[in-house]
């Protein structure tokens, strides 16, 4: 492998290295992804006539009577790929269930890790706030609430210094009966496909642009020394310095013996193409 190409090579890894470390941070945004993992009726339809015979039914908390209780969960995670801290939050995030519900009470049914400390508190009619948490990656709450009425968006929002809350669902909830289990959704499937095709790309522009810049060298080759050695030895030495013997001038009178190379061109130590050729003038031996 000559030099060019080595260095071409050389330059199209660093290219990817660059390209891979680059698209790294550039992936490393701070995001807060929610979803509704559960809305459901507490009495479904039919349940009041079911029970009839028991007389009437219905769901009261702390002595209030509720007129359509429904749980409605939310899972609150950092899906990104840094940690959120407590200072990051311009405000606490508000977990709202609309103008049609009322929050009942509300507390946490599971997190990850499991001894995730989060402090929630009703602040109005139809909104929990949740107060700032210290959220590595990977790290979620789900946060169970029970509400009055029907909720038909339930959102979450707050400020976050340097990250983007989203809603990410595969599907809507229901909000009859039952509960409404959801598919996780990826994380960075495509994106990471996406990342490693630009990095294909800069890494092949990289050394196309560097091939026609710097094209490839013809290899180069120090000539041996010839001179007083005999000229049949001449054609091994220059094979193995990746050269040929070219011309030979015979000089008579000569006090070297017969077949002694007296002089070479180019001479000894220069630097020329490889396969080139090496004259050298030759004793014929003393004059008759």
């Amino acid at each position: 492998m000559d030099t060019a190409a080595a260095v071409g090579i050389g330059i199209g890894v660093f290219g990817v290295l660059v390209s891979v470390t680059i698209a790294y941070f550039a992936r490393r945004p701070k995001r807060l992804d929610y979803s509704i993992t559960t809305n459901r009726q507490i009495l479904v339809p039919g349940s009041y006539r079911q029970y009839s015979h028991l007389g009437a039914l219905a769901v009261t908390f702390e002595g209030e009577r509720l007129s359509d209780p429904r749980l409605l969960v939310f899972r609150i995670a950092n899906s990104g790929k840094i940690e959120i801290r407590p200072d990051d939050f311009d405000q606490p995030l508000h977990l709202s269930v609309g103008l049609d519900a009322k929050v009942v009470t509300a507390g946490v049914v599971g997190s990850q890790p499991a001894d995730l400390s989060v402090k929630l508190d009703k602040i109005s009619r139809s909104i929990v706030a949740l107060d700032p948490v210290l959220l590595n990656s990977g790290d979620w709450v789900d946060i169970q609430l029970l509400i009055d009425g029907l909720a038909l968006e339930p959102t979450v929002n707050g400020r976050i210094a340097g990250a983007t809350i989203r809603h990410r669902t595969r599907e809507a909830p229901r909000l009859g009966r039952g509960p409404t289990d959801l598919i996780p959704w990826p994380r960075g499937a495509s994106s990471g496909w996406s990342i490693i095709a630009v990095v294909t790309v800069v890494a092949l522009v990289l050394t196309t642009l560097f091939t026609v810049i710097f094209p490839d060298q013809p290899r180069q080759a120090v000539v041996p020394d010839l001179v007083g050695k005999p000229v049949s030895e001449a054609p091994t030495t220059l094979r193995q310095a990746h050269l040929h013997l070219g011309g030979l001038t015979l000089i008579s009178g000569s006090k070297r013996p017969k077949g002694t190379v007296l002089d070479q061109y180019p001479g000894a130590g220069r630097k020329v193409t490889e396969d080139s050729s090496v004259s050298a003038v030759v004793s014929n031996g003393p004059s008759p």
